[in-house]
């Protein structure tokens, strides 16, 4: 099975529709906040861990926010905007705040637990040596102007 085949069957087998990234970030939801015109498909995949926990007892599995393919790759994709909430922020207590918050998104459990329920959707039992996959960080952390100084700046504040 190919990222595209993998991607077009947990799409029929739960009769979802091709979404674009803004559609998974909730502020975008409401306003759009993009320069440019998104067009990229994809999957809404916190929907697809609840069709498929639906009727299954026990603790529900985490999720990444969405999934598709690029070529060959079969893609995880967590949104995590820090915009809002930096601006937000109250000066007291900042760094531990910060800190708190980056340890509750539990990124590694998201992508294990995105990637058992995709291996059971699709019968593939090791995903992994099958398809090649990336799993996608999006973040509204501004890149533009000396993105690596940026981004190192934002990684030392988290």
């Amino acid at each position: 099975m190919t990222a595209e085949e993998l991607y077009i069957h947990i799409k029929s087998l739960y009769g979802v529709n091709d979404l674009i990234i803004c559609d998974l970030h909730n502020p975008c939801k409401a306003t759009r906040m993009c320069q440019c015109c998104q067009s990229y498909p994809i999957i809404d995949f916190d929907d697809i861990k609840k069709k498929y926990h639906q009727g299954i007892s026990g603790d529900t599995p985490a999720s990444v926010d969405g999934i598709t393919f690029s070529g060959k790759r079969f893609c995880f994709v967590e949104i995590k905007g820090w915009v809002e909430f930096l601006n937000h922020l109250k000066a007291r207590n900042q760094e531990l705040t910060i800190a708190r918050r980056a340890a509750s998104y539990n990124l590694r459990k998201k992508l294990f637990d995105s990637i058992t329920i995709c291996q059971i959707i699709s019968g593939i039992e090791d995903l992994l040596a099958c398809i090649p996959i990336t799993y996608v960080l999006v973040t509204d952390i501004e890149t533009e102007s000396n993105g690596l100084a940026m981004f190192h700046n934002n990684l030392l504040r988290l």
